[in-house]
């Protein structure tokens, strides 16, 4: 481990076009000392050609960026690999279609860890949102949940900052929590349960009160647009629960029954979320199924029994249904 070294990992697919931005705003950085690895996650387009093209400019500027290709498997896979590579002190994993919006960025985050105390594993800031057409943006600030404590909050996908980008984390504390650097790699569900939920369980983390990272809002991206199939749909569900029950398991800090208890909420939470997907696509044989098996381990909401009933009468079932998407826009 290199004291002070910032290592920053970004899985890249045809990104060719738009990586330029990330590169570019790491090499406007004004901290001395960073190393970075773009994982090539199989694109068939010219990131290869892109990422080449700026080694020179980060040599020039006193860091070192490294280009390496595996097929395509996806972030979390790029991730895992390439975790074994890095040598900083503190890590950053940004994806790249981002990128820094501040040259104090990197900076500002090891600056904060310095002023806190070694029960802190992870520093992050507010996220910029921007078009990809217009490039206009807005800091998100509503709806954050601003605690020390954030595991809950990963955990559940409630009031918590996503974007990998805006965080930084120590490698000590990552290698505390998991010394082996194997995250579980699904295609589907990214990196950031695996890399977040062990570190943020045994540490604390900071969030700075400005945006130093934008995220660019794409139709075609990982969250975005890919699922539009009911089989994508539930594909994903399963891939969301298979890695959060896999990475609590990983978890040595948490207790055996403690960790059991969290499981179970787990597999409630995402047996609901197929029965949604299943009530949106109103694939009947499936409401049907998973009604009987959250029954066994819950109960039904009545929202959900409500709509169990009425997908029975598809004409009224889709009366209903259109006047919950008006009444939910023009709530917007």
């Amino acid at each position: 481990m290199q004291e002070g070294l910032v290592s920053v990992i970004t899985p890249c697919y045809n990104t060719g076009e738009i990586i330029h931005r990330l590169l570019d705003s790491i090499l406007k950085q004004d901290y001395p000392s960073v190393e970075m690895l773009v994982v090539d996650d199989g694109s068939t387009d010219n990131s290869k050609k892109v990422i080449l093209s700026y080694i020179p400019l980060f040599e020039k500027r006193g860091y070192s960026l490294e280009y390496t290709y595996q097929s395509n498997q996806g972030q979390s896979a790029a991730i895992n690999n390439a975790l074994k590579w890095v040598k900083g002190e503190f890590l950053a994993w940004p994806d790249s279609d981002d990128f820094y919006n501040r040259s104090d960025a990197i900076s500002s985050f090891v600056r904060k860890f310095r002023e806190l105390s070694n029960d802190y594993g992870a520093v992050r800031c507010l996220p910029t949102y921007v078009h990809e057409k217009n490039m206009k943006g807005y800091v998100q600030t509503k709806g954050i949940n601003l605690d020390c404590n954030q595991f809950y909050n990963c955990l559940y996908s409630t009031s918590f900052i996503w974007p990998p980008g805006n965080y930084v984390i120590k490698l000590c504390a990552l290698d505390r929590v998991n010394p082996s650097r194997e995250i579980y790699v699904s295609k589907d569900a990214g990196q950031n349960w695996q890399m977040l939920l062990p570190l943020l369980f045994s540490f604390k983390c900071y969030t700075l009160a400005d945006s130093y990272f934008s995220v660019l809002e794409r139709s075609d991206s990982h969250s975005r647009g890919q699922y539009r199939r009911y089989n994508q749909e539930i594909s994903k569900i399963s891939s969301y629960e298979n890695t959060i029950l896999y990475t609590l398991d990983k978890i040595n800090d948490l207790c055996d029954s403690e960790k059991e208890r969290l499981k179970e909420t787990i597999r409630i939470k995402y047996l609901r979320e197929r029965l949604k997907v299943s009530l949106k696509y109103c694939n009947q044989k499936d409401v049907e199924l998973f009604s009987k098996k959250l029954t066994i381990s819950d109960k039904l909401t009545f929202k959900e029994y409500l709509l169990k009933v009425v997908i029975k009468i598809p004409w009224l079932y889709l009366i209903l249904r259109n006047l919950v998407l008006k009444v939910k826009h023009m709530l917007k």
